[in-house]
């Protein structure tokens, strides 16, 4: 999975604790029937400038390839519908 690192208080707190340590875990949660897909892997940062280019704004891309992937169902007890999106949303 890869995903694009964009400007923030330009702290680099992520970047760097990704480069100090490189391990890694993502939670998908389902709203509608509460599953979660847990994730974990090694993280890297990535600075090619040609990569990062695909994805408009990005500084840097992380990528986590998933060396382990659990689904458990029914896990979050919280249910949630959309109403609207953000404006913000990209």
């Amino acid at each position: 999975m890869i995903y694009p690192d964009y400007p923030g208080n330009n702290m680099f707190c992520t970047v760097g604790n990704i480069e100090a340590d490189s391990r890694a875990g993502m939670v998908f949660v389902d709203f509608d029937d509460g599953r979660t897909l847990q994730t974990t892997g090694h993280a890297e940062v990535i600075w090619d400038e040609d990569r990062v280019a695909r994805y408009d704004g990005a500084e840097r891309l992380v990528e986590i390839p998933v060396e382990r992937a659990v689904e458990l169902p029914d896990r979050n007890p919280l249910r949630w519908s959309l109403e609207e999106r953000s404006p913000l949303y990209p």
